[in-house]
This record gives structure tokens, C-alpha cells and sequence, in this order.
């Protein structure tokens, strides 16, 4: 499909912010002020020029947008451009700097590579007293390259002067009285210029010379200079026209090794094409025949064969023929060259570069419009007979998509031109119409054939603006090969309004809308709501497929039969349920469901019959189309249902029960579709697209049933559908319906039969329990509030046993237990009264147990920290458990304090989409009650759900928020919680994330009393006063004791007790606090430890706790024996601690890498003592 933006609406909505950013940036990045006086700055800031650079780059995407601005742009430019050619020299440029000519040159370059060299040109002064200082220019510069200065000059520098030059070149007056000066006599490789040339153009022939051999811009840019000093009238006079001519055709004569310097002919071919297009006849008349056989010799020596494999070479050629052909027309139009000329641009329509094909298009269509009546006829025909070539019973599947490229391309052309008569539009129409509907599949599978559309579109768009209504309207659609009983220019406006709805190619929608637009204003009488259906198909409404498909596509049908009709076969082809990606035909079978909807039943049966008959037509590999039906039936029954008894509106047509019961013969397609198992699992047949239609088509067929409350046996059908679904169960595509599906099969079935069929999935065995995958713990949790007490029961003992491997089951199990939770808390309805006489027991208890069970494996999933070589897959076990307790939540129920717990930590743990989610979670939970029946607030969130996104959860008022906990009513347990999300966040967060968090944590710190008197309540109970420094400390001290012998949890609590101690923030302790213990605990983390970076975050939590008088001597203990008999990474650092401890300057000149005992006898008296 596509992303869900629409590039040109974002480019219009920002077109005009980005245009006054540059006319804001323009005046300070050119100019500065100075005493009064405003002059051009010398040097420009890179930084400054590329952002305005990228302020003119989005508008690529639809460079017209910048015309209204180019007044207010160009000008300064071209003022500060010519005011830089007289400004002093730059002794040395400032780092990050350009010159202000490099930077002009490179906004103008930008300038003609988005909108054209042609509208920027037109803004550069042709005042001719600027063509010497600005050759002077050029010449410095080129003066520079030769020299190999350490700032030579850019490309872009001289492509822009090559432009301004040539556009100089139409100034009238003769070059001989602009400069007088002449420069040195120098040698010519193979050019001779006439002896009396002036100095101007002595100058500008090598520059233009050297142009033609680069491979940048600047050789069209110095071929059109070149092509317009010949054609000077003064020139002409003087042979200089004569003596390049030669000179070009001199190069092109064939040699006997192949060439190699590709370039330089290129430039030369450039060159002949400039002058061969701008010349007229009496200018460059003698010239054609020569010109034509040097261009001929290109295409045939053997020579010349990297040339022709050059597209741009070939293009040349191409606009080169055109030009001599038109200008021979007008002085021989019976020459043989003609015909030449023309075999040759239809050879060149089926080329494989687009730019090739392009040109060819125009410049056989301008030809032909010129040519006499009779042969342009004969071109036409030729075109029509070409689209019939392998071409058989219709089908256009081998057929080159290369030359309809061309073909249609040229058909268009000249039907804007209005080449082509009123009478002999009828073929032309045809060709169009099936280029309109071209598609093909490459070998690989990708689709191709959207610039054939697309040059379809121009065609129609042409015919529409070109032709007048009583031209088109006698031609009888009928006629064509796909007849139609409407008007022409109906039939037209049929087929531009599926594609601008149903076509896979954006810009193939836009222009179809465009051309409707066309047909509708200028033959406004023959459209059937047309003004309506214009407004619907509005050009920048298309440019989003999933929009255009199920939005537009429903609401233009409505309009009219006609347009219903249209896009419902539409639909049903290619384009719609037949597409060759599954987004595209979901959307589409969801476009034909809401259309039908609003048609009246009879017209739904005859789509439902035409659906039911395509799908038995199909071959048992045919799935992407067998995947594209199932889902369009699903969409229409499932429509219908949804229609039943529902008021009428403008989209919905109200079913009744009579309307729907024809309906229910589709459950007879799952017993005589061929869909074997090997559908569901075999590779080659695509099992996850079947696995996601049958479902789907399962709950719609569950669902008609009900709603009819028709009564079911285990037919077939149903034994069939519960069949296909177990086929289903270990495809992960399929999870989203499967639960659905069985839950309506369930619902469908007696009792007994439910049961038993429930029973039967948990008999099985372990490995073909394994064979299932997610499939299994879905199901058993979408039908569980259908069952009875005990399978109930047998369900949770069921999940409970699943393995924690794959990691995808283990998610599954945590979503089915959601879905219990769910049902438990009594959004399901509950088995019948009898059903529970028959079971006998007490419901109520077996569903407190049965939560009980449940919330116990959500906080296993809440706690699952697994890590596997793919990185924290836990995270994604925490992550579902996370969305089934919130659904349990938003169904009101209560959960143990223990879940709120869990999932406060998650809601400060380090990883920052787990965080998102706990905190989201978390909004929902249902407060922990006091004793009196009031709640007990806990948590304190800065906003509401809505707005919890990453850089809420990431910043320090989050953080601070959350540890609010510390001052109001609040388990010890849930404070507990806090903190140890806090300190993964403070110690393994990101950079950002572990600065809000510390930040906050000292912020926090700083704000409790050192000391209260009064007791505190038991773990599970809310606490009813805020909690002293020491209590907060003594937390902080259990969530180290919990993590001892924890290789993840212990590094990040030793960082944080490292920074409490460095901040300073315990310091307002006590003696009585238990710093005995701390010091305790912070050893047995890197005893006998191998983990160099435990034992550095313990070096950092000794340099805290040294300051503490009563434990000092035994830090300093531990710390010296680091010193000396830690592994030499340790030693250094170790030190370093005691240095800081001790200040003794002599520690400085102790060797750590000495033995142990050299180091104790050094320390003795220091340390030990």
C-alpha cells in the first residue's frame, strides 16, 4: 500500500512557511549594513546557505509552488552576484565559509534543478555590460583549475556562468563593440577560428570548448552558449558558424578502435542538437544533410557503440532528427530522409530508457502533425496496428510494456496537438481505453505498466480539452472493444473514475482525477452528476490509496448506478480483490462491502453470486485472488448483518431477516472450496494469506447465523469450520480473527458439543500441542466464558502449563489471559443456568480461584526479564502482560496489589516503550482502597492517558511525579515497586532518561525529613504519612538486598547508592541509620567477582560511604585490599578512591603494579590501621 501521509497536501501546507523562511534568510545571507551603507557580505556560512538550500529542495515534488516567490529570490541574488565580481579579494577564507559567488551559484543551480533552466534564466540581467565582467569571472576561475589552487572553482559556479552567458548571447548588439580587448594567439586542437573573430568570442570558445567535455550541467549549459554565438547574425557573417560545424563533424567521423572518451561526444552531440533546434532553416539549412549522416554514422559504426549505449546519447539523436526532419519538411517534403527519420523514432519508442521513449514520443507526434495529410494518416494507422502486435483474444501479457509506453505516449501527443480528425478517433479511443487497464508482472513479481496509464491519462485528459462535446458525442461507444450502452464522453468518465479510485499508482489516481475534472468542464452536459462526482474525486483526495479505495470509491458509487456498477466489476478485478499485494485487497474487499450496503438487497445477492462464482472458478494455486474473495464475501455479509434493522441513512440500505437468508448457502463454499491442510502450511501456497480469509469469512457466516438465530447442529458446515480453523492455529497472521472466529463456530454448537470440542484442543499432546503455536492459548481464551465451570477451570491449569519458549506462545498465553480476565469481570455472558445444574459446584468460588490463577501468571509475565541473543525478549512478554491487565482494568476489575505493583516498576524501567505502556496501564488502574473504603492515591500522573507518549515518561517531572509516592498514602510494597523502576531507569536508562531520573531522585531526596517517630504499617498496607529520609534510604537498602546474586539488578542499584552518596543526599543520616549493612551488601556484590564493572560501581559506592565516621576504617580496609590484591584493571581505581579518602599526596607514588606484598608493606600504617 503506502505510508499513511500524502506528500503534496504536506509540501502545499507548508509551501508557504518554507517561502518566507527564504525571503527572511535571503537579505542577511547576501547582505549586511555597515554606517548606512548596504553591501554584499564576501563569505557566506555553510550552515546558513545549506539550511536555505534545503528550505527550496521540497518543492521538486511540485516546483510551481515557487513562482509567485522567484520575484522576490532571484533579484537579490543576481544584485549580490554582480556586486561580487567588483568586491575585493578574500586574503584567506574563515573555516565553514564559501564565497558569496560559490554560494549564489549554488542556490541558482538548486533554482534550475527545481523549477527549470528556462524560467531562471529569464531572471539573470542581459544587460551587455555584464558579459565581460562576468567572462572575466569565468576566466579567473578557470585560471584557478589549471593552477590546481587549493580553492578551485565548483561546477556549479561555472554551470551558472555558462548560463548567464549564453543568455547574453542574444543581446543585438555585435560583440565587436563591447570589449576591445583580444586575447594572446593559442594553439586549437583540430579548430581553426576565422582570423578577424573578436576578443569575445576568442574567449568564450575554449571555455565552451572545455564545457562540452564535462559530465556535469555544464555541457548543455556551454553547448547552448556555443549554439547560440554561432547563430549570431555577426558570427555568421565572420564563418564562425561554418568553422565550429566543421569542426563538430570533424570529431564524429568514425575511427577503428571504439571511443572512449564518452563525455566529449556527448558534448558534441549536445551541441548539434542545441544549434539544429535553434537555427532556422536559412541559418543552418546547408548543414542538415551533413549533420544527419554524422548522426547516422553514430548509430551504425561499430565505433561508436559505447555512444549508443548512452541514453542520453540516444535521446540526442533523437531531438537532432526531429529538428533536421520538421526543417526539411518545409524545403523537400517528398526527401527520402523523412521516412528515415520516422523508421527511426518508431524504432525508438520501445526503447528501454525513459527519457529515450519520452523524446521520441514528442518529437514523432510534432512530425506527424506536420507532415501532409495523406502520410500522417499512414503514421497513425501504424501506431494503431503496433498495439495490436502479440496481441491475442485480448490479452496483452506478452506484449512489450516498453513500446505501449511509447506508443501511447505518441497517440497522446498528438491528440493534444488535435493531430488526429474527428473520424479517426475511434481507434485511438480503443488503444487508450485498454492502455487505461495495462498491467503486467515482471518476472520477480513487481508490477509494471503504470507509465502506460499514466500516458493514457494524458491521452483522455487531451481528447477531453482538444475535441468539443459535438465531436465526441456521435461516436458511438458500442463500438469499441469493450462496448458500452452510454455516451462517449460518459463511457470516458467510467473509466477515469476507477482509476482514480482503484489504481495502485498514486500518481496515476491524480492524473485520472485530473483528466475527469477536464471531461467534466468542458462537456459538462454528458456527465451523470458531474459536478458532484468531481467534487468526490478531488485530485489531492486521491493521492491516499486506502482513502481513495474505501472512502471515495463508496461515495461516488452512490451517486449513480452506473458509477456503482463500474467500480463494482472494477473491484472484483485487478485493481480491487485480485490486486497483487494483501493491503490492497483488503481495502477493497472493505470498499465493496460499504458499497453494497447502500444498494438494495437484490443488487447485493447478485454481487454475492458473482463473488461465490469466481471463487469456484479458481484453481487451487490461484491464492492471492482465492485470499482477495474470501475476504470480500466476509466484507459483504459481515455489512449485512450490521445493515440489519438499522435506520437508513445515505450509506446503509436496512436489511431485514428475509434479505439475509439467502445469504446463509455460503456456508456450503467451506465444504466445497478446495482448501486442503496444505493450504494452511505449505510454503509454497502462501498458508498466512488463507489462514487470514477463512477466519474471516468464519466469524461473518458465525455472525449471519446469529443474528437470524438460526439453529445449529454439528452440521457439516460447522464441523468443516471448526476443521479450517484448527488449520489456522500455528499461523501468526491468522491471531487477530482466529478468536473470533472460533467464539462465534463455539457459540453456534450445542453445549455439549462446545465442550468436548474445547476438551479436544487440551487433550492434546505436547508436541502436537507445540504444532499449534500462538493458535491454541488464543482460542482457549476467546471461548472461555462459553464454557462450563470445570473446562473453565481446565482452561487457566492448560495456559499455565504452556512453555515460556517460543517467545510468541508466551505472548499469546499473557493476551488469552486478558481475554479471561476480561470475561471474568462479566463482559461475556456466562453459561446457562442449566448448564451450571448439569456442572454443579460453586461458580462464584471457581471464578475467584480462577482470577486468583490468572493474575498469578500475568505477574510472572509482568516479572519475565528473559534475554536471548536477539536482546530483551521479556520485554515483549512484559509488554501483552501489560495490555491484559489494563483491559482488565477498563472492565472494572480488581486485581491483587501485587499487579499494581509490577506494573508501577514498568512504568520507570529503563526501557522505554515498556515504560510507555506501564504508564498508560497504569492510568487505569483501580485504586488500592483504605480501610474506611476510601481510596488510597498512589500514583500521580502529570496528564491524562491520551497524552503518555515517549517524551512525557522520558522527562524529570515524570520521574518526580511518580516518587510523590514517598510523601502521600501509599503501600510499602508499591513505594518499593518505585524505586526499583526508578533505579533501572537512574541506572541503565539512556543518557537522557538517566539524567531525568537521578534528577529527580535528588530532587525528591532533598525534600524528606531526616527522621520521624513514627512506626510504619505492614508491606501490603497504605502507609498514611510520608516516609522520612532514612525510611527512604532503608527502601532503597531493600531493593539491594532483593538484588543480591542478580547479574542484571546489581549494577544499576550500585550506581545508584554510588550517586545518593556522591550528591550527598544521605548525608543528613544518622548514625542509627544501618550503614553497617550497606557497606555489607556492597561487598558481597563483587566477592570473589569477576565482573570488573560490579567491582568498579563498589569502588564508587566505598568513596560515598568512607565519609560515614563510624564505617570509614573498615571501607578504607576493603578498599586497600582492592588496591593490592585486585586484577590490575582494579588497582588503578582503587587507588584512587583511597586517595581521595585519605588526601595522603604519598599514595601518588606508590607503583600499583607492583606484588601484593610490596603494595601492603607501602600501605602499612596508612591503611590497615
Amino acid at each position: 500500500m503506502e505510508s499513511a501521509d500524502d506528500t503534496d497536501l504536506a509540501l502545499l501546507t507548508a509551501s508557504a512557511g518554507l517561502l518566507t523562511d527564504v525571503r527572511n534568510m535571503l537579505p542577511g545571507l547576501l547582505f549586511k549594513t555597515k554606517h548606512g551603507e548596504t553591501k554584499v557580505h564576501r563569505v557566506v556560512k555553510v550552515g546558513e546557505l545549506y539550511r536555505l538550500i534545503g528550505r527550496l529542495e521540497p518543492f521538486q515534488e511540485d516546483s510551481q509552488l515557487l513562482d509567485t516567490a522567484l520575484t522576490h529570490i532571484l533579484p537579490p541574488l543576481v544584485r549580490a552576484y554582480i556586486a561580487s565580481l567588483t568586491s575585493k579579494p578574500i586574503p584567506t577564507l574563515p573555516a565553514s565559509c564559501v564565497p558569496l559567488r560559490y554560494a549564489v551559484s549554488q542556490i541558482l543551480n538548486t533554482l534550475c534543478k527545481v523549477r527549470g533552466e528556462k524560467v531562471i534564466t529569464y531572471f539573470l540581467s542581459n544587460e551587455p555590460r555584464y558579459l565581460e565582467p562576468l567572462l572575466s569571472a569565468f576566466e579567473k576561475g578557470a585560471e584557478h583549475d589549471v593552477l590546481g589552487s587549493a580553492t578551485p572553482q565548483e561546477w556549479a559556479v561555472r554551470y551558472v556562468l555558462l548560463l548567464w552567458l549564453g543568455h547574453l548571447m542574444l543581446t543585438p548588439f555585435d560583440l565587436a563593440t563591447i570589449s576591445e580587448y583580444v586575447p594572446e594567439s593559442r594553439e586549437w586542437d583540430n579548430f581553426t577560428p576565422p582570423s578577424d573573430l573578436p576578443g569575445i568570442p576568442l574567449r568564450i570558445l575554449p571555455l565552451a570548448f572545455a564545457g562540452l567535455r564535462t559530465a556535469t550541467k555544464e555541457s548543455n549549459a556551454a553547448a547552448r552558449l556555443l549554439a547560440r554565438l554561432c547563430l549570431r547574425p555577426d558570427m555568421r557573417k565572420l564563418g564562425l558558424l561554418d568553422a565550429v560545424v566543421t569542426w563538430a563533424l570533424a570529431s564524429l567521423a568514425p575511427s577503428e578502435t571504439e571511443v572512449t572518451d564518452i563525455h566529449a561526444y556527448l558534448g558534441l552531440l549536445t551541441f548539434l542538437s542545441a544549434l539544429v533546434s535553434a537555427g532556422t532553416g536559412d541559418e543552418v539549412g546547408s548543414y542538415y544533410e551533413r549533420i544527419f549522416a554524422a548522426t547516422q554514422t553514430v548509430l551504425e559504426a561499430p565505433s561508436f557503440g559505447p555512444i549508443r549505449a548512452s541514453a542520453v546519447a540516444r535521446k540526442l539523436l533523437v531531438k537532432t532528427h526531429r529538428a533536421i526532419a520538421i526543417h526539411t519538411l518545409t524545403l523537400d517534403p517528398s526527401s527520402p530522409l523523412i521516412e528515415e527519420v520516422i523508421a527511426h523514432l518508431l524504432s525508438s519508442l520501445a526503447d528501454t530508457d525513459s527519457p529515450v521513449r519520452l523524446s521520441a514520443s514528442k518529437s514523432l507526434a510534432t512530425l506527424t502533425q506536420a507532415l501532409p495529410p495523406a502520410f500522417a494518416s499512414d503514421v497513425i494507422d501504424a501506431l494503431h496496428s503496433a498495439f495490436d502486435d502479440d496481441v491475442l483474444d485480448g490479452d496483452t501479457s506478452a506484449v512489450s510494456p516498453l513500446r505501449w509506453h511509447g506508443l501511447t505516449l505518441t497517440l497522446s501527443h498528438l491528440l493534444y496537438r488535435r493531430a488526429i480528425p474527428p473520424t479517426h478517433l475511434p481507434p485511438s479511443l480503443d488503444v487508450l481505453l485498454r492502455a487505461l487497464t495495462f498491467a503486467q508482472r515482471s518476472p520477480t513479481g513487481a508490477a509494471v505498466g503504470s507509465n502506460v496509464r499514466d500516458a493514457a491519462n494524458f491521452g483522455i485528459w487531451s481528447i477531453s480539452r482538444r475535441y468539443t462535446t459535438a465531436e465526441l458525442e456521435p461516436i458511438p461507444a458500442s463500438t469499441l472493444s469493450t462496448p458500452s450502452p452510454h455516451s462517449l464522453p460518459q463511457t470516458l468518465a467510467l473509466n477515469l473514475l476507477t482509476t482514480a479510485t482503484l489504481d495502485p499508482s498514486g500518481n496515476i489516481r491524480r492524473g485520472a482525477s485530473a483528466a475527469l475534472q477536464e471531461l467534466t468542464g468542458r462537456h459538462p452536459a454528458c456527465i451523470a452528476a458531474g459536478i458532484p462526482l468531481v467534487q468526490t474525486i478531488d485530485f489531492h483526495a486521491v493521492g491516499l490509496r486506502a482513502r481513495a479505495v474505501t472512502g471515495l470509491a463508496p461515495a461516488a458509487a452512490r451517486l449513480h448506478a452506473m458509477y456503482f456498477d463500474a467500480l463494482a466489476d472494477a473491484l472484483l478485478g485487478w485493481r480491487g480483490v485480485r490486486a497483487g499485494d494483501a493491503p490492497a485487497r483488503e481495502v477493497a474487499a472493505q470498499a465493496l462491502g460499504a458499497m453494497a450496503a447502500a444498494r438494495e438487497a437484490h443488487v447485493l445477492h447478485e454481487i454475492v453470486g458473482k463473488v461465490r462464482k469466481e471463487l469456484e472458478a479458481l484453481r487451487e494455486h490461484e491464492v492471492e485472488d482465492r485470499h482477495g474473495l474470501l475476504l470480500a464475501l466476509a466484507a459483504l455479509v459481515q455489512r449485512a448483518v450490521d445493515a440489519l434493522a438499522s435506520p437508513a441513512t445515505d450509506t446503509i440500505v436496512p436489511r431485514t431477516r428475509a434479505d439475509l437468508k439467502p445469504l446463509l448457502s455460503i456456508w456450503d463454499l467451506l465444504t466445497t472450496l478446495p482448501l486442503p491442510e496444505a493450504a494452511f502450511k505449505s510454503p509454497p501456497m502462501r498458508p498466512d494469506l488463507t489462514a487470514v480469509a477463512v477466519p474471516s469469512l468464519i466469524t461473518s457466516l458465525t455472525a449471519l447465523s446469529t443474528a437470524l438465530s438460526t439453529p445449529q447442529a454439528f452440521t457439516p458446515s460447522l464441523q468443516r469450520a471448526a476443521q479450517l480453523l484448527a488449520y489456522c492455529f500455528p499461523r501468526a497472521a491468522a491471531q487477530p480473527v482466529l478468536g473470533s472466529a472460533m467464539v462465534g463456530v463455539a457459540a453456534l454448537l450445542p453445549s455439549m458439543h462446545r465442550n468436548a470440542l474445547a476438551d479436544t484442543y487440551m487433550n492434546t499432546s505436547p508436541s502436537d500441542r507445540a504444532s499449534m503455536g500462538t493458535g491454541l492459548p488464543t482460542v482457549l481464551g476467546a471461548i472461555y466464558p462459553l464454557l462450563w465451570p470445570s473446562m473453565r477451570t481446565k482452561i487457566i491449569t492448560t495456559l499455565e502449563s504452556f512453555p515460556t519458549t517460543p517467545m510468541a506462545v508466551q505472548v499469546a498465553t499473557l493476551h488469552a489471559l486478558g481475554d479471561i480476565l476480561v470475561a471474568i469481570a462479566g463482559k461475556h455472558d456466562l453459561p446457562t443456568e442449566d448448564d451450571i445444574a448439569a456442572e454443579g459446584g460453586n461458580v462464584a468460588e471457581d471464578e475467584d480461584a480462577n482470577l486468583e490463577r490468572a493474575a498469578l501468571a500475568l505477574l510472572r509475565g509482568l516479572n519475565d526479564y528473559t534475554l536471548t541473543a536477539r536482546g530483551d525478549e521479556g520485554s515483549l512478554a512484559r509488554a501483552a502482560a501489560l495490555a491484559s491487565v489494563q483491559r482488565a482494568w477498563e472492565a472494572q476489575l480488581s486485581l491483587p496489589a501485587t499487579i499494581r505493583a509490577a506494573v508501577a516498576r514498568l512504568a520507570h524501567e529503563r526501557l522505554d516503550r515498556v515504560r510507555v505502556a506501564a504508564a498508560k496501564c497504569l492510568c487505569f488502574g483501580i485504586p488500592v482502597k483504605n480501610d474506611d473504603g476510601t481510596a488510597a492515591e498512589e500514583h500521580c500522573f502529570p496528564g491524562p492517558p491520551q497524552e503518555i507518549d515517549m517524551q512525557a515518561v522520558s522527562a524529570e517531572k515524570y520521574f518526580f511525579s511518580a516518587l510523590f509516592v514517598l510523601e502521600r498514602p501509599a503501600s510499602m510494597l508499591y513505594r518499593r515497586s518505585v524505586l526499583q523502576g526508578l533505579v533501572s531507569s537512574a541506572g541503565l536508562g539512556g543518557e537522557g532518561v538517566r539524567a531525568a531520573a537521578r534528577a529527580a531522585l535528588v530532587h525528591r531526596l532533598d525534600r524528606l525529613n531526616p527522621k520521624t517517630s513514627q512506626p510504619l504499617p505492614s508491606a501490603d498496607r497504605p502507609a498514611e504519612r510520608a516516609l522520612s529520609l532514612g525510611e527512604t534510604a532503608g527502601l532503597l537498602l531493600d531493593v539491594l538486598k532483593e538484588s543480591m546474586g542478580d547479574e542484571r539488578l546489581e549494577p544499576p542499584i550500585l550506581d545508584v547508592w554510588a550517586f545518593v552518596l556522591d550528591m550527598g543526599c544521605l548525608d543528613r543520616l544518622g548514625d542509627e541509620f544501618a550503614w553497617e549493612t550497606v557497606l555489607t551488601l556492597v561487598s558481597k556484590t563483587h566477592w570473589r567477582s569477576g565482573n570488573v564493572r560490579k567491582v568498579m560501581l563498589a569502588l564508587d559506592c566505598y568513596r560515598g560511604l568512607g565519609r560515614v565516621k563510624r564505617i570509614r576504617a573498615e571501607v578504607l580496609r576493603r578498599v586497600g585490599g582492592l588496591a593490592t590484591g585486585g586484577v590490575g584493571a582494579v588497582r588503578g581505581p582503587a587507588a584512587e578512591v583511597l586517595w581521595v579518602l585519605t588526601g595522603d599526596e604519598s599514595l601518588k607514588k606508590v607503583d600499583w603494579a607492583a606484588s601484593r606484598a610490596v603494595l601492603k608493606g607501602a600501605l602499612e600504617g596508612k591503611v590497615w590501621t
